[in-house]
């Protein structure tokens, strides 16, 4: 029983993980797309700046996050006023892509013995351990959320205006 629970933890845990950062990736993708085009108008310079800087281990998520921001309320307000929310949904999403990406799983004989339908991940900020729970009807919101933010940046992508 205990090594069941124990083996469904993990495999549920794995899974999560992996819907989350997948689509994370699909959202981060698009961002890239957008502040390429952005800032090369040939397809050739676009390319070469997603493939030399964004898709490098030099700038994080939260940094294209905060560049697309300014860019994106500058270029395309009206977007941003059709769209109030996107922005701040954004924000709120990144931190849990994190701790997907990041925390470890509690795997105490406690959270096994008590595991039901939420995993513990653990992080520590500034020394301290803090616990996130995420249960099924969480992770249905995320996976919710991280669809409508990659439609929303596909949006973006599409009603960017012309650089020219």
């Amino acid at each position: 029983m205990y090594f069941d629970k124990m083996i469904d933890l993990l495999s549920n845990s794995a899974h999560l993980r992996g819907r989350i950062i997948d689509g994370t990736i699909q959202v981060e993708r698009l961002i890239d797309d957008y502040l390429a085009k952005y800032f090369c108008q040939s397809q050739r310079k676009s390319n070469e700046l997603k493939e030399l800087f964004f898709s490098t281990n030099s700038v994080v998520l939260d940094a294209k996050r905060s560049i697309f921001s300014v860019v994106i309320k500058r270029e395309n307000p009206d977007f941003v006023k059709l769209n109030p929310k996107y922005l701040s949904r954004l924000d709120k999403f990144i931190p849990h892509r994190n701790i997907f990406a990041h925390a470890e799983i509690d795997t105490s004989s406690e959270a096994i013995a008590n595991y039901k339908d939420e995993i513990v991940f653990f992080k520590y900020v500034n020394g301290e351990q803090k616990r996130h729970g995420y249960s099924t009807k969480k992770y249905i919101q995320l996976l919710q959320e991280v669809d409508y933010l990659t439609k929303k940046t596909q949006e973006a992508l599409t009603a960017m205006p012309s650089m020219a």
